[in-house]
């Protein structure tokens, strides 16, 4: 077990946490489907309503409340508490995830979300999980 794993509850696996952001820049749009993609970063939104707008907002909403619960599962069986509260670490992951999707978009498609995606999570993983 790494050492990060090793001081976190039992039954904590911060796997969880890279299992999400992996799952929406791979499945939920980017890779497998880059239209969705481009509605994710507003890009085809121009001129659309104000309410699929805010359905797009409350995709990302949703995601960062449920790693904002992950990392709650996890910081409440640390002593001491992680430095980086939860609120901010669900909100550093899902920018990263957000700027993944944009960089994507940005490179009309050749520059994949997962690309370097395991070694970036491996520093993600100790700024937020030590």
């Amino acid at each position: 077990a790494s050492p990060v794993m090793s001081r976190a509850s039992p039954g904590f696996n911060s796997a969880k946490v890279s299992s999400s952001v992996s799952s929406l820049l791979q499945r939920a749009c980017a890779e497998l489907n880059p239209g969705l993609a481009r509605l994710m970063t507003g890009e085809a939104l121009q001129g659309e309503t104000d309410r699929l707008r805010g359905r797009i907002r409350q995709v990302y909403d949703r995601l960062e409340t449920q790693l904002r619960l992950i990392l709650r599962e996890w910081a409440v069986t640390r002593v001491p508490g992680p430095e980086l509260g939860t609120a901010a670490a669900a909100n550093l992951l899902l920018a990263t995830a957000e700027g993944r999707i944009h960089q994507f978009v940005r490179s009309e498609f050749r520059a994949l979300p997962t690309n370097s995606w395991n070694d970036q999570w491996l520093a993600l993983e100790r700024a937020v999980f030590r």
